[in-house]
């Protein structure tokens, strides 16, 4: 009784905000729709436990520009080394309560820049075992598929394509999780972040069912001021392939995007319906006597907040709303009162890798005990389809026994130029990395 009482009460706040008048980088993820680091087995609920762990990352990396790749031209060639830290503190005491904690410290030796964030800080508790509760800042996955999660409007940072060292940041709000069996499952997210007054509190909700061996899920989220969102996505496996997809719809945009008039250039939101889809095809094969030695991920994204023509390509001066301050290739600071349309995409922070066009595709491949044992190979690829430009990332990972692991990335930059992987002239990224877990 006790959690349709608290169901009753707290779900309403998770949707707090909402107008029924009225952002979205380990290679492949789980199929559980929220991440929740608290151990609720009796062992960890009768005993205090504190513990320190992390990881320490030394990269180097060299950026060669397009001409250098096709002339040999290397005066705009980058290189750049840090080291990065991501220290864990997990306090875990009886009956399940705890508190977790993400630190990064970095220091760049180009620039001799030291940071150091607080990436999650959380605590988590429970309701007599029947509902669990995580409230500060914290890290949530929120839907099913790799690269892209379009009903996922929580997280601070979307995931990357290419995954650096280091920890993600987190948002500030409350996770409530009521578990009713295996079969059935509540989930919701009130988002305090940046939220000065009450009615700023952004709020997620979703419904999870468990049907055979098919998990689908229907959420929701709101926020006064914004468009809100509905949700679909599911998880099930056919053939020892797993699929995975989601879906999400709006009755307007909850983006800005660029617009044009009469040559001025503005920004505006679109008030058409905005739907958006993803689908993930993925499974391992064994291969001789080696199980689950080659691993394969296929996704393809529809985003129907994308742009139609390419932009980035528009030569043609224009007139800016407002001036925009972008640097130069020296790193300066230039304001513009006109110019391309490029530049005032960029200048705005508009420009959203992998969310720019509408039709996307990426291939995700694994081999894992590649020539010895410790060493994986990995060859990914991401392509925006309508403008035919892609990056692919090749490479491989050691880890050994002792925790201590080394890995060698090569990305290209594919496609003319002035399309979204070759606008900004890289031609190939090289990452060297070496790291200790402990």
């Amino acid at each position: 009784m006790i959690k349709y009482f608290i169901m009753l009460i707290l779900f309403p706040a998770a949707i707090w905000g909402q107008s029924l008048d009225a952002d979205e980088d380990s290679m492949f993820t789980g199929n559980s729709t929220v991440v929740d680091r608290t151990d609720n087995s009796s062992d960890a609920q009768e005993q205090k436990k504190f513990s320190i762990s992390g990881e320490i990352n030394s990269v180097s990396g060299y950026m060669a520009t397009h001409d250098f790749v096709l002339e040999g031209e290397s005066k705009d060639n980058i290189l750049d080394s840090y080291v990065v830290g991501t220290f864990f503190a997990d306090a875990r005491l009886t009956e399940g309560f705890k508190g977790f904690g993400s630190f990064e410290a970095s220091y760049n030796a180009v620039s001799g820049e030291k940071e150091a964030d607080v990436k999650e800080l959380f605590i988590s508790f429970n309701i007599n075992h029947a509902a669990y509760f995580q409230s500060g800042k914290q890290v949530l996955q929120w839907g099913r598929c790799y690269m892209w999660n379009p009903t996922d409007l929580i997280n601070i940072e979307k995931k990357a394509f290419i995954d650096t060292p280091g920890a993600k940041e987190g948002v500030y709000g409350l996770k409530m999780h009521i578990p009713f069996g295996t079969k059935f499952n509540i989930y919701s997210f009130t988002d305090l972040g940046e939220a000065g007054k009450a009615d700023e509190i952004a709020g997620a909700g979703k419904l999870e069912v468990l049907i055979g061996t098919t998990e689908i899920a229907l959420s929701g989220w709101g926020k006064k001021g914004y468009e809100p969102v509905a949700g679909l996505d599911f998880s099930t496996k056919i053939l020892k392939w797993d699929i995975l997809g989601e879906a999400s719809v709006s009755k307007g945009s909850n983006v800005e995007k660029l617009a044009e008039k009469n040559g001025i250039l503005f920004k505006e939101k679109s008030k058409d319906i905005i739907a958006k889809a993803c689908i993930d095809l993925g499974r391992t094969f064994d291969i001789g006597d080696n199980k689950d030695k080659f691993r394969i991920n296929m996704e393809f994204f529809y985003n129907g907040d994308g742009y139609e023509e390419n932009i980035l390509d528009d030569s043609d001066m224009y007139i800016y709303e407002k001036d925009v301050t972008i640097e130069d290739s020296s790193g300066n600071e230039i304001t513009l009162p006109g110019g391309e349309k490029k530049y005032f995409l960029l200048g705005n922070n508009m420009y959203e890798p992998n969310y720019y066009s509408r039709y996307y595709a990426a291939l995700f491949t694994t081999i894992n005990k590649f020539i010895i044992s410790e060493l994986a190979y990995n060859l990914n690829v991401i392509s925006n389809i309508e403008q035919k430009s892609f990056m692919i990332s090749t490479g491989v990972n050691y880890q050994n026994l002792s925790d201590f692991n080394m890995s060698l990335m090569f990305t290209g930059y594919v496609g003319e130029r002035n399309t979204e992987y070759t606008f900004h002239e890289r031609g190939v990224d090289v990452l060297l990395t070496f790291g200790v877990v402990f």
